[in-house]
């Protein structure tokens, strides 16, 4: 196989900024993405996240910063100069075009010589494992073969970095996880570089050496999947993280550590900074365990079945909504006990 990235020691992101009028859709976002790496952005809706993908494809000029791939200076290149593969939620392939067709488009486009062209998009369609789809239509195809086409219209022309857009957003359930196993594949064969923007914490868990979290065009934090997972920075990205349970407390220092209230009831917590005074707790709801004796009293006002656990919300002592997730079959009317371990218990200043 000969299909490979272009060869790149780094690209950089150096405090980049767009704005549409008085709205600030990035500001001041810097990050750099080594050769082989897979960098995903997330966060919610409206967070910048695919704005700061379209600047660096070149589909968007930068209101300030720059942008450098090695030594140069791209963010004033056009997109074709720029020389990024890109993959869109919407796969954009052109139906009248056979899979084949397709694929070599962006090489055609760069008027490469003809037998080229057929050896790599034979290449291409083998990474994807779609050589036998080939003389097909788009509209023949799988929305999961569909994106593969996409894919490998992407990396046909061994770009330097390959820009994914929520890609499998519009798979069902279980086209998605099939299609995240291909992806991670793709890029680890192809020792390509990956900025992959996503709204689903799991997908990117699973995919990214390192996530970069954006909420309302902000860095808020970049670390390791399992940096965000454990220890993430702030309420924010806690919140987003999966930490449904955001309860706001007084602290109190006591002998064996850091006292705050969760349903009316005092449990130990884990200090996130200096912690002094009002905080705010939060807890992931596989955390809140039920246990007979438990300190935290609840009563069941919703439960939910999800297969292999249930999910369900609870009325505190304190008056305040509980988030847990259950082994044990939860039934509304319950009055039940819970703990959490102290280490999930996780403690930010007001």
């Amino acid at each position: 196989m000969t299909i490979a990235s272009r060869d790149f020691r780094e690209l950089r992101l150096d405090r980049i900024s767009r704005d549409f009028g008085h709205l600030h859709a990035l500001r001041d976002v810097s990050l750099t993405v080594r050769r082989g790496e897979f960098v995903a952005l997330l966060g919610p809706s409206g967070c910048g996240k695919s704005t700061a993908l379209a600047c660096i494809a070149g589909l968007m000029q930068l209101t300030d910063g720059a942008i450098w791939l090695d030594g140069q200076r791209v963010d004033q290149l056009g997109p074709e100069q720029r020389g990024f593969g890109m993959v869109f939620q919407n796969y954009a392939l052109f139906p009248h075009l056979s899979v084949r067709k397709n694929v070599a488009f962006g090489l055609v486009s760069q008027r490469r010589p003809k037998d080229e062209i057929a050896r790599r998009v034979t290449e291409a369609l083998s990474v994807v494992r779609l050589d036998a789809q080939a003389e097909k239509l788009p509209g023949q195809l799988s929305g999961g073969q569909q994106q593969r086409v996409a894919i490998a219209r992407a990396i046909v022309v061994e770009p330097p970095l390959v820009l994914m857009d929520e890609p499998l957003s519009n798979l069902d359930a279980k086209l998605r996880l099939e299609m995240r196993a291909e992806v991670r594949r793709i890029h680890s064969m192809l020792g390509c570089s990956t900025i992959y923007v996503t709204h689903d914490q799991e997908e990117a868990l699973s995919l990214a050496d390192r996530i970069l979290v954006l909420i309302d065009g902000q860095t808020q934090q970049l670390g390791t999947p399992e940096d965000l997972y454990t220890r993430p920075a702030s309420p924010a990205v806690a919140e987003f993280m999966g930490y449904r349970n955001l309860l706001r407390s007084l602290a109190d220092r006591v002998d064996n550590g850091l006292a705050v209230t969760v349903g009316g009831a005092q449990v130990l917590g884990t200090p996130q900074g200096p912690v002094n005074g009002t905080v705010v707790v939060a807890i992931r709801p596989e955390d809140l365990v039920p246990t007979p004796g438990g300190p935290i009293a609840a009563t069941v006002e919703l439960a939910e079945y999800h297969g292999r656990d249930f999910y369900a919300v609870l009325r505190g002592a304190g008056g305040e909504d509980l988030f847990c997730r259950s082994q044990v079959r939860l039934r509304p009317g319950e009055s039940v006990r819970l703990a959490v371990a102290p280490e999930r218990v996780l403690v930010y200043p007001a």
